[in-house]
């Protein structure tokens, strides 16, 4: 796998650096919101919002929760109203102006960035290939090193332990323009301290039966990066399940700090009726939290919590 990453990176090392020399300054002509997914306009809108200083996330063309505040963080800082994180007409025509104003400037700071942007690239190339390089001569000793530490360091710690943990719903309800990689959900983990989530249950209260959902995913906000997936619901009850991996960032698990959302693909349904889809999780045993420094200590998360947490309404057009 980290051979593949590392062919990944050299390629985007040679495209960045073709850019860099041969890059040129773009305006925007199409409207752009929130759930586009793999889309070159909103790569686009990144770097330009990044060029602004209003967005710090990847440049990875989706339209997602970092790039949806950072078109809102726009919009305020220059009295585009509503505030509503849609990159519509009042918004391309201010962002063009802007380009228009100085393409020079703008080139040249977009240059700068991406220079930056190979560094980073240049660092982590090297860093994978200097990992891969390790674990060929050290394998058996990492593992010996790395298994005892948590149970005998965190032990005397209450167990299970009452947590802060806050699941907060952030996605609006919608309706549908398309049925392929849809965005239905998306939840915001925040605690004190750092808890790790290992099984999300939601259940669908809307219309929509089990056969015509398909392909669902619980997906990072940040990375974009798949941590679990299920084919279909079961009675309407969608079970991911995640396994700590500690190879993977942040374990590979739901980590509190952090935001993940829920896509799937709708087939359509043979109806005249317009069927809903509704995620809730509708008590605390649907979530498995946990220390994440030790994945044995069991994290009650009923304090901070009011259960069900009801989903958005995601209509079908």
């Amino acid at each position: 796998m980290k051979k593949y990453k590392i062919i990944f990176i050299a390629g985007v090392l040679f495209i960045l650096s073709a850019y860099a020399v041969f890059g040129e300054t773009v305006t925007f002509e199409q409207n752009l919101h929130f759930g586009l997914k793999n889309d070159l306009g909103v790569t686009r809108l990144q770097q330009f919002l990044t060029e602004q200083g209003v967005y710090g996330g990847p440049i990875n063309g989706n339209f997602f929760s970092l790039t949806l505040a950072a078109v809102k963080k726009f919009q305020e800082n220059n009295g585009i109203v509503p505030v509503s994180g849609f990159f519509g007409v009042k918004s391309r025509e201010t962002a063009n102006q802007k380009i228009s104003a100085d393409p020079k400037a703008q080139l040249t700071k977009r240059i700068a960035d991406l220079n930056k942007q190979l560094e980073a690239l240049q660092i982590q190339l090297t860093t994978l290939l200097a990992t891969q390089i390790s674990q060929v001569t050290a394998t058996t000793t990492t593992s010996v090193i790395t298994t005892p530490i948590a149970t005998t360091t965190l032990s005397t710690l209450p167990n299970p332990f009452n947590s802060a943990l806050k699941i907060e719903q952030e996605y609006s309800s919608i309706t549908l323009s398309r049925y392929t990689d849809v965005l239905l959900t998306e939840f915001k983990f925040s605690a004190v301290e750092s808890i790790a989530i290992t099984r999300l249950r939601l259940k669908n209260n809307g219309t929509l039966s089990d056969a015509n959902l398909v392909s669902l995913r619980l997906v990072a906000s940040k990375n974009d990066t798949i941590l679990a997936t299920v084919d279909s619901p079961v009675n309407g009850i969608i079970d991911f399940k995640l396994t700590a991996d500690l190879s993977k960032s942040d374990k590979g698990l739901m980590v509190s700090g952090n935001s993940y959302y829920v896509m799937a693909t709708i087939i359509t349904p043979n109806t005249l009726l317009k069927p809903k889809i509704r995620l809730d999780v509708e008590s605390a045993s649907d979530v498995s939290a946990f220390d994440y420094n030790d994945l044995n200590r069991v994290a009650n998360i009923t304090s901070n919590n009011s259960f069900p947490i009801v989903g958005p309404t995601i209509s079908l057009f």
